[in-house]
């Protein structure tokens, strides 16, 4: 969906009935100023999605997005699920961007992923909390051109898996 300006909300579980969804894209909706928790919890374990790409909106922070939830992380880390949770616990989602937007802060373990890429560029980010990434595998993270990032927190990537920064 591009030029989306009359766009300023999407309510929870908007997609779970949608298991043949692959990507979302939104582009240019400057009124979707939050999305509230919920919108994209389980969204590879309940669909396919592998790309999820919110761009030049009006997003002030990031989605809570949980890929699988706490409960299924607990039983991947005790190695008492059964292969198929296992299964859908490693989906991995392609591309994950948030790119131009208003996003100022990346709160504690608000994202819980497993992607090949996570872009968060050109925003107006100036803090990360610490664990903002805890318990996700991320290839690539790209913070690019945030210039206003000036509170780092000590323990921001503890718990993360990543290739590349």
């Amino acid at each position: 969906m591009e030029a989306m300006h009359q766009l300023y909300s999407i309510e929870p579980e908007a997609f779970s009935q949608l298991p043949h969804l692959m990507s979302i894209y939104i582009k240019i909706a400057p009124k979707l100023q939050s999305i509230v928790d919920g919108v994209f919890i389980g969204i590879s374990t309940i669909n396919k999605l592998m790309h999820l790409k919110i761009t030049h909106s009006g997003l002030e922070r990031i989605p809570m997005i949980r890929q699988h939830s706490l409960k299924q992380q607990q039983q991947q880390q005790s190695k008492q699920s059964s292969l198929s949770q296992q299964q859908n616990v490693d989906e991995i989602i392609s591309t994950i961007d948030f790119d131009n937007s208003r996003i100022r802060n990346i709160t504690e373990r608000s994202i819980l992923i497993n992607a090949e890429s996570l872009n968060i560029e050109y925003n107006q980010i100036e803090f990360i909390s610490n664990y903002a990434f805890y318990g996700s595998k991320i290839e690539k993270l790209s913070l690019k051109g945030n210039k206003n990032l000036v509170h780092l927190e000590e323990f921001a990537f503890a718990g993360l898996y990543l290739r590349e920064l």
